[in-house]
């Protein structure tokens, strides 16, 4: 190798390897960058798709039953409180009172 070497026949072809060489390597880390960015997309996804169907999961076994039915009371219990808006055609006949309506009542509260 040191003959080869100090006669100069090895230097044009280890500058090719060299090359060639980093050419590769190069190559090799795009490619693994670009694997890399593929499976976290897939990771993410998969993430996802698991945590619908947990969800579906703890509808269907009743898991969440109390927490949805607090929620649900808290809604319409909140929403029944609030007066509704006439209807701007529901006025009375002109010398006629209108009735009087009865109180609501909210089923849940």
């Amino acid at each position: 190798f040191s003959a080869l070497w100090w006669a100069g026949i090895i230097q044009p072809f280890l500058k090719q390897i060299l090359v060639y060489l980093y050419l590769a390597i190069v190559i090799l880390g795009l490619l693994a960058v670009l694997a890399y960015e593929a499976f976290d997309d897939i990771g993410q996804m998969q993430a996802q798709i698991m945590e619908i169907v947990n969800a579906v999961h703890d509808f269907f076994s009743g898991k969440n039953i109390q927490e949805m039915e607090e929620n649900i009371e808290s809604f319409l219990c909140g929403a029944g409180g609030a007066p509704t808006p006439a209807s701007p055609n529901g006025r009375a006949a002109p010398g006629k009172r209108p009735k009087p309506k009865p109180p609501q009542q909210n089923a849940c509260c």
